[in-house]
């Protein structure tokens, strides 16, 4: 079994399983190459080799954090800061939020943030 599928059916609540299991496979659906693994004991998914978003439970509420998040447009005001220089985090409280669409523009956001720095690297 992979390690994030494993991560999300030790998860304490169905609400927290069905939550992180429909942002997982959001996250694999929209973004490619990606690769998955669990770092610093939570889900982490990277782009290019770099870190796209992580998968974070406080409670019943799922934060999905943005490494680059410092760089998102957050035009709609829905990413936090919590504090950090570069990390900017999005609250889902439900399956509502989390199939909203700003959800995928921040992810796919996210993607092309990296793809401007790994392209600005190259030169």
């Amino acid at each position: 079994m992979d390690p994030i599928e494993a991560y999300i059916l030790d998860l304490p609540s169905e609400k927290q399983r069905v939550l992180f299991s429909e942002a997982h496979q959001l996250i694999l659906s929209l973004v490619t190459p990606l690769e998955s693994r669990l770092k610093w004991k939570i889900p982490f998914y990277q782009y290019r080799k770099k870190g796209l978003c992580y998968l974070n439970p406080k409670d019943d509420i799922l934060y999905i954090g943005f490494p680059y998040g410092n760089q998102l447009a957050n035009h709609q005001g829905q990413l936090e800061s919590l504090r950090l220089k570069q990390v900017r985090t999005l609250s889902i409280p439900d399956l509502e939020t989390l199939h909203q669409e700003t959800t995928a523009e921040y992810l796919i956001e996210s993607m092309l943030v990296i793809n401007q720095l790994l392209d600005h690297s190259d030169r």
